[in-house]
């Protein structure tokens, strides 16, 4: 492989990494013998170019053996002033840290590769960290920077005439557009890129524009146009030899024709995309399949295979430890085991799916507030060497007025400004580090007590689940007990009924609720009771799950009241308060 191929590849590579919404492709790891060769036998910037490619392989096998890659190639690069092997080394690293969902340390590494590329006029360099930013605030949810990001990038490549970059950014608009619920827009911006994509002969990329305007019609509800351009990627993909990107092709289109009841080419297509994930080795993916199998069995009535079919992901899912996917199949066993008339099975299931999504939110919760003291720390870190730069900056100054005429009385004046100033500086900074430290304390309290109205808000969840749930198997016991033709004896019904108040017991109850609801909210039933001392028990508790924003349906179940009840209840509540309407009730609740 030559120096001039590898440079053009490299660009192709870190682009494709840092892309999280286009696959990568499968027939790439072909060169890696060559570039291990490259990496051997080269020197100078070609042999760098090929340590940063080879890392971009094998970042998705070993994490490790990639960062020892960007390791060396860093060394390299500093040893030979090559700072465009820097850009791209730190690239790579972006991405790895993306994938840990370390965003910090992503923005940080990107805003390194930025700040040397605009240093060095490396337009390419640049326009690259410019779609990884883009993609970064994607992934953050800060849509209108990342569109920023990516009109930026597309005005630099088309600059330098890269056709990828040009593409690849004007494909992540329309995403971002897709995600803003804007399918028009984000389908203009598609097409666009697929001319872009047919101008510059990229195969691949008409592949993953077919693709995304599929997914877009999907949204729709288009499947007629969404199966269309499905089948429009597909042999693109195939072509291309691109196997994880016609795998996601097959999958889909098993979908769309599930969502259109057409049964039996929905499992032709879940067959091939099984097979090709079987091939790939793609766990996750065939867990996927499994369960979408199952659902077409569940359709079609036979409980039985989608039972088997069911268990089938759910030994995966536990197998890779997939928990977000053991959740899903798990949720859906629950409705089988319902349908068959198990409900002792499906209270089970339902327990061990409740079980782990407490232990989900729970580490979720953690990671978010790991992610808000690193970026604490880095704030305070990056505070403290500015100052420290502003006070090397002025002693730089007070020296040179040390070579004057005036020594003797320019010393004794730098001295007294000298400790003066300093301790100007350290009060000031004092004060600073010490608002700097409330701010941030009352910033981590609102964020934790962020986490404690979520908490509390999938605690009513819970609730309004489990009683709906068991009431509706008492209901349909009391009717089992009330036919004639019942073959089930009534002392029996009775002893499950009995059976299914007393697992009742193991949920959370509405004492329960309350006394975390008090944690998150511990002045708000007193301050109401002073504002509005006429409401009764009832209509305080209907006013606790105003405030976490619960429906009238939903506060009917809480409370296993009529949801006629809740309305008149609500009424009566704004007459009181002089209020016109629910809603002005509402907001005067959510207020308090």
């Amino acid at each position: 492989m030559r120096a001039s191929q590898i440079r053009i590849f490299i660009f192709f590579i870190y682009t494709l990494s840092l892309l999280q919404l286009i696959s990568f492709p499968i027939r790439a790891q072909r060169p890696v013998d060559s570039l291990r060769n490259v990496v051997k036998e080269g020197n100078g910037s070609s042999r760098i170019d090929a340590i940063i490619t080879l890392a971009g392989f094998r970042k998705d096998v070993d994490i490790k053996e990639a960062e020892s890659l960007i390791r060396q190639s860093l060394k390299l690069s500093d040893s030979l002033h090559y700072n465009q092997g820097k850009v791209k080394s730190w690239l790579i690293l972006a991405t790895i840290a993306s994938r840990q969902n370390n965003f910090t340390k992503t923005d940080s590494l990107i805003n390194l590769s930025m700040s040397l590329a605009n240093e060095e006029d490396d337009r390419h360099g640049l326009t690259s960290a410019l779609l990884a930013k883009g993609v970064l605030n994607i992934r953050k949810g800060k849509y209108d920077e990342a569109i920023q990001n990516h009109i930026e990038g597309l005005a630099i490549a088309e600059l330098i005439g890269d056709g990828d970059l040009m593409q690849t950014h004007t494909m992540n608009i329309g995403h971002i557009k897709s995600r803003l619920g804007l399918p028009e827009e984000a389908d203009r911006y598609f097409l666009e890129s697929l001319k872009i994509a047919q101008n510059f002969d990229l195969k691949l990329r008409i592949g993953q524009v077919y693709l995304a305007l599929g997914v877009s019609a999907y949204q729709r509800g288009d499947l007629e146009s969404c199966i269309l351009n499905y089948e429009k990627a597909l042999p693109v993909f195939i072509a291309e030899e691109d196997l994880r990107s016609a795998g996601t092709v097959l999958n889909n289109l098993g979908y769309a024709y599930y969502l259109k009841k057409d049964f039996s080419r929905a499992n032709d297509f879940y067959d091939k995309s099984l097979k090709n994930r079987t091939q790939l080795n793609d766990l996750l993916g065939v867990s996927r399949i499994w369960l979408n199998k199952a659902r077409i069995s569940f359709e079609q009535g036979d409980f039985s295979t989608a039972w088997r079919l069911n268990k089938r992901a759910l030994t995966i899912a536990r197998e890779i430890k997939d928990t977000k996917r053991e959740m899903e199949v798990l949720h859906f066993m629950v409705t089988i085991y319902e349908k068959e008339g198990k409900l002792e099975e499906a209270l089970d299931a339902l327990r061990t799916y409740n079980q782990l999504k407490e232990v989900v939110d729970k580490k979720a919760n953690q990671q978010k507030v790991a992610e808000l003291s690193a970026q604490f720390d880095l704030e305070r870190k990056e505070n403290e060497l500015s100052t420290t730069r502003q006070e090397v900056a002025l002693l730089e100054q007070k020296e040179e007025l040390l070579t004057t005429r005036q020594f003797l009385l320019a010393t004794v004046v730098v001295v007294l400004i000298l400790m003066m100033t300093l301790l100007w500086l350290y009060q000031r900074g004092k004060v600073k580090r010490a608002r700097l430290d409330e701010a941030m304390y009352k910033k981590q309290l609102g964020h934790e007590l962020a986490l404690k109205n979520e908490e509390l808000k999938s605690h009513a969840d819970l609730l309004v689940n489990q009683s709906s749930l068991i009431m509706s198997f008492k209901e349909q016991l009391a009717e089992l007990g009330e036919r004639r033709e019942n073959l089930i004896p009534s002392k029996r019904i009775e002893e499950i009924v009995n059976y299914l108040e007393r697992r009742s017991e193991d949920y959370m109850t509405w004492q329960q609720f309350r006394l975390k609801f008090e944690e998150s909210f511990p002045r708000f039933t007193s301050t109401l009771i002073e504002l509005v001392p006429s409401l009764t028990p009832n209509e305080i508790d209907i006013s606790m799950l105003i405030k976490i924003n619960l429906a009238n349906k939903e506060i009917a179940q809480i409370l296993n009241i009529s949801y006629d009840a809740v309305k008149k209840s609500i009424q009566r509540m704004y007459k009181k308060i002089n209020l016109n309407s629910p809603e002005e009730l509402r907001v005067y609740i959510l207020k308090i």
